[in-house]
């Protein structure tokens, strides 16, 4: 692959769109929101006071000025109490006014209050106005924020780009994007124009939030598709959303768009960069495109600092991060995710007592930590095997104000489940503590809950935590029934085998690698192995080929079968120098053993043959 800098000489000659294609202002969550209004109104809110030699486009009344003059105080927490003092004169203020009011609420909740008194009060909303309502209605109830879109439509007001953008990001940020994708394409029955480049941006950036970049690109050919030329914004967000999805080299392509249609990557650009390369477990990617920002008179901020450290920290290279971290602290003070970065690096190297030192210094900052340090903490703990220091952390994390959710049950199950000697009571406890707490356990908590329960040796325990998780609704993947065939392999049981593969398939789940390795290794284990060889040749008719994982515990079977011990000791001895872990082209989360040669494949069938002559059928 060509070097960023090499692909600076291209032109955008790879891909000509028109340059004037309409475009509508930005519509992005969270704070954003409100520039977006001000730019709307930047006219109406010239008041005659400001000296701007204008009058205002809106009436003002005594109760505009005298909300305004409230709202100077930045008194957000007591907005209900102010418009119930100043009382029915509110009716006289204008929609602005009350936008300003409604931008000054703490939570969804509360603009739920206001928008009800608004509307009793004859004020009438803006589109304006149900954007900013429907998106943080939308955070409380989406499907009230569908209710006041209703409404509006109802009340004979238009909807714009903007609402439908709201309506958009209130489904993204449920991870709803079939909902979110049903309301872009509903515009066009409003007379909204979906196929505009800052729409289609919306909706590409909605899919990278939700995690679904395929669906981001889909969106993103369909859009150059219409001859509207994306904007960096466009690229930085499928950029975000291959690089979260592991994806590393499609993170990459689409830089090398950004360069293709004559643009320059900026310091958001980069950041993305760096953090795909992070995800990927790739530091030294990760660390060229750092020196070329820096090359390019780009200056890096406190997002690039933590992105490359979170890189090093990632395979472990804790002189790395703390370095990149030392840089940043000479530049100014590290913020709670700078922090919660190299304390994430010190876990991964298994230095407890150096994350407990970064804790300190965060505290001693002034910083408050937030859950996902103490989450740093306890898989600190965690791979240090010290679980009297997670039960601390943990405790520490709740009387901070924080609620242990899934993820919080998943690091305690796995710190449990990877002591050197598991125990049983210990997991009752914790199970039974978050039980307590009302925490709902997620997919991957579950499936550290059945590894944990195998590896103290309670496998019935084990397959009730999965029938109970189905009661719950939970959906299992491919790591949960990994985990299941784990359990009959250790238990004994491995005539559940192939009804746990009969049951994946029933959740419309493929068998992959993972799950025949598994498999093999159950049978092995057991001293099944014939179903082992069976279980081998089923994987290579589904098109997969064998790894390392695959044959490993099959060849070490066969080191003790004396008809081909000393062959089979070789093969073994030769995959064991060459086993080093490798990640898979696209999903580059997935740790993959390298596959074996055409060569490797015939000494391992030739091995096999004479074993099968040796060995006596096992009873299945």
């Amino acid at each position: 692959m060509l070097a960023l800098r090499a692909l600076r000489t291209l032109t955008a000659a790879a891909l000509r769109l028109p340059r004037n294609a309409p475009s509508l202002p930005t519509f992005a969550s969270g704070s954003r929101a409100r520039p977006a209004f001000c730019h709307a109104h930047a006219d109406q809110c010239r008041f005659a006071s400001s000296g701007a030699g204008r009058g205002p486009l809106l009436p003002v009344s005594d109760a505009d000025r005298q909300v305004l003059s409230a709202l100077g105080g930045n008194k957000r927490a007591a907005v209900l109490d102010m418009v119930d003092q100043i009382g029915e004169d509110m009716s006289r203020a204008n929609v602005l006014t009350w936008m300003r009011v409604l931008m000054a609420a703490v939570d969804g909740d509360t603009v739920i209050s206001l928008y009800e008194r608004m509307l009793r009060m004859g004020v009438e909303p803006d589109t304006m106005t149900y954007s900013f309502v429907i998106r943080s209605i939308g955070a409380v109830s989406p499907e009230r924020a569908e209710a006041v879109f209703e409404d509006m439509v109802a009340r004979g007001v238009a909807p714009n780009s903007y609402v439908f953008g709201s309506l958009i990001e209130v489904y993204a940020a449920v991870g709803d994007v079939d909902r979110a994708e049903h309301w872009w394409r509903s515009a066009e029955r409003y007379g909204v124009e979906r196929l505009n480049t800052t729409f289609a941006s919306t909706m590409i950036s909605a899919c990278a939030r939700a995690g679904q970049p395929v669906r981001a690109e889909r969106i993103y050919a369909e859009m150059v598709g219409a001859g509207l030329r994306p904007t960096l914004q466009t690229l930085n967000s499928l950029v975000n959303a291959f690089g979260k999805a592991g994806m590393f080299p499609r993170a990459e392509h689409y830089v090398h768009e950004v360069y293709a249609l004559g643009m320059q990557p900026n310091v958001v650009t980069y950041n993305a960069l760096i953090s795909a390369a992070a995800d990927a477990c790739l530091p030294d990617r990760a660390q060229q495109y750092f020196e070329e920002l820096v090359d390019t008179g780009l200056e890096p901020n406190s997002w690039t600092f933590t992105a490359i450290i979170k890189a090093f920290g990632s395979v472990g290279d804790l002189p790395g991060a703390e370095h990149y971290f030392a840089t940043l602290q000479t530049r100014e003070v590290p913020g709670v995710y700078g922090f919660n970065a190299v304390i994430d690096a010190c876990a991964k190297a298994r230095r407890l007592d150096l994350a407990e030192r970064y804790l300190k210094m965060l505290e001693a900052s002034g910083i408050a930590p937030t859950v996902m340090t103490y989450h740093c903490m306890l898989q600190a703990c965690g791979r240090t095997n010290n679980l009297s220091a997670l039960r601390h952390y943990l405790a520490e994390m709740e009387r901070a104000g924080f609620t242990p959710d899934s993820y919080t049950a998943l690091l305690t199950f796995d710190a449990i489940a990877k002591h050197p000697a598991p125990d049983a009571a210990e997991l009752s406890r914790m199970r039974a503590h978050f039980a307590q707490r009302g925490v709902r356990l997620g997919t991957a908590a579950y499936t550290s809950l059945i590894d944990a329960w195998t590896r103290c040796g309670r496998a019935v325990d084990a397959f009730t935590a999965f029938e109970t998780m189905l009661r719950d609704g939970v959906r299992p993947d491919e790591a949960t029934f990994c985990a299941l065939i784990d359990t009959c392999g250790v238990s004994g049981r491995v005539h559940r085998v192939r009804l746990l593969f009969e049951r994946m398939r029933s959740f419309d789940l493929r068998p992959t690698l993972n799950v025949f390795n598994a498999a093999v290794a159950a049978y092995l284990r057991a001293g099944n192995f014939f179903a082992a060889v069976n279980v081998l040749k089923e994987l290579q008719r589904e098109g997969l080929l064998p790894s390392y994982k695959t044959v490993g515990p099959l060849l070490r079977f066969l080191a003790d079968v004396p008809s081909c011990a000393a062959d089979a000791s070789a093969l073994l001895g030769r995959l064991g120098d060459d086993a080093v872990r490798e990640r898979s082209t696209y999903d580059t989360r997935a740790n993959v053993e390298r596959t074996l040669s055409g060569d490797e494949l015939t000494e391992l069938k030739r091995l096999i043959e004479l074993a099968a002559k040796s060995i006596p059928v096992h009873a299945l």
